[in-house]
């Protein structure tokens, strides 16, 4: 049975708007340290660029990850997201017998 979209959409905001705005605050903070630190070093104009970007990247992948498992602890009003592993499905088993 799939899940219905009235399910599975505030599981997908929870997510989102936690990781979209760590990663704003995340990479603004971190951005503006390493371009200040960068500016001080005489690290050209289109390399500070060039590494901010991959700095925002790395923050958001992070954040999205982090998030994506704290989810999984979190309770909603119709649903509990879980995971479950395929080997060893209870299913299987029980048919063999």
């Amino acid at each position: 049975m799939r899940p219905k979209i009235k399910d599975i959409l505030p599981i997908w905001w929870a997510w989102q708007w936690r990781t979209v705005l760590a990663s704003l605050i995340g990479s603004i903070v971190l951005v503006i340290i390493f371009s200040f630190f960068a500016a001080l070093l005489g690290v050209s104009k289109e390399t500070i660029i060039i590494l901010s970007q991959i700095i925002y990247y790395v923050v958001a992948i992070y954040a999205s990850i982090y998030f994506f498992a704290y989810i999984f602890s979190m309770r909603f009003k119709r649903v509990k997201p879980v995971l479950f592993r395929r080997e060893g499905h209870y299913a299987k088993r029980a048919a063999l017998i």
